[in-house]
């Protein structure tokens, strides 16, 4: 769900946070959603997380279909997550891991976003910003993670992080 942590949309998380249940005699007793998203908007998702070769099962495609049906009357969204590249989640998890105290953070971050540009490479920007500030390249680039994390830099997801990284 680091996904849904990282999404500017989604405002709130709720794991569980009910249960459906059918009435008696209908093909399905009862149905727990694993999580809710609340949108910025006030959109309400529920999700469903599912082994890929697990919600392709014929009894799991009628179950959610079933689901859907009747959080569609509701108003309520419905998906099923079958996950995301490992790659995408493994930088993320690099970018939620980048804890900056904030001081630090006021006065490396301007310098790292001065030097950043699209198309320079995340080696060069630290080390620019490293030689500016008179910091150690790691720390440097722990701020970059963080700047990542927080959406004032972006790169190409589905590549690995690296200081061979070009920022877009």
């Amino acid at each position: 769900m680091i996904l849904v942590d990282w999404n500017l949309d989604v405002v709130h998380i709720a794991a569980q946070p009910f249960t459906i249940d059918f009435p008696v005699g209908h093909e399905l007793d009862s149905h727990t959603p694993d999580f809710v998203l609340i949108t910025r908007t006030g959109g309400v998702v529920v999700v469903d997380v599912k082994w890929h070769t697990a919600a392709e099962t014929a009894d799991v495609l009628r179950r959610h279909a079933v689901v859907d049906k009747v959080l569609a009357s509701a108003g309520i969204q419905h998906a099923v997550w079958v996950g995301a590249p490992q790659v995408i989640t493994s930088n993320l998890a690099l970018f939620a891991s980048a804890r900056v105290p904030e001081p630090t953070l006021a006065i490396i971050g301007p310098e790292v976003l001065k030097a950043a540009r699209s198309g320079a490479r995340v080696g060069e920007v630290v080390n620019q910003a490293a030689e500016f500030l008179q910091v150690p390249a790691p720390v440097v680039l722990v701020v970059l993670r963080r700047l990542l994390w927080d959406h004032e830099l972006t790169i190409d997801l589905s590549r690995p992080f690296d200081t061979e990284t070009i920022l877009l």
